[in-house]
């Protein structure tokens, strides 16, 4: 699918950003969600392969339902010109 001349070539902000900025701030995040939620499974009394995969089966979901949610969002209108 091509994209329109207007829209491939609009240099917005994000895409201008270089991407290891946003790949560390989701990496932390996937740290800190992921050793929260161990220490939630261990708190409650699971030990051992359980509670180091029992995380993964929240946060797995969580992500494909988010990934859904943005592949099947309308595209934003075109900005206002100024």
């Amino acid at each position: 699918m091509d994209l329109p001349e207007s829209v491939a070539s609009d240099q917005t902000i994000p895409s201008r950003m270089p991407r290891w900025p946003r790949w560390a701030v989701a990496g932390i995040a996937a740290y800190v969600s992921y050793w929260h939620a161990y220490a939630v499974v261990l708190a409650h009394g699971e030990t051992g392969i359980t509670a180091r995969l029992e995380p993964a089966t929240v946060d797995g979901p969580v992500y494909a339902s988010s990934m859904v949610v943005l592949y099947a969002a309308p595209p934003l209108p075109d900005s206002p010109s100024t």
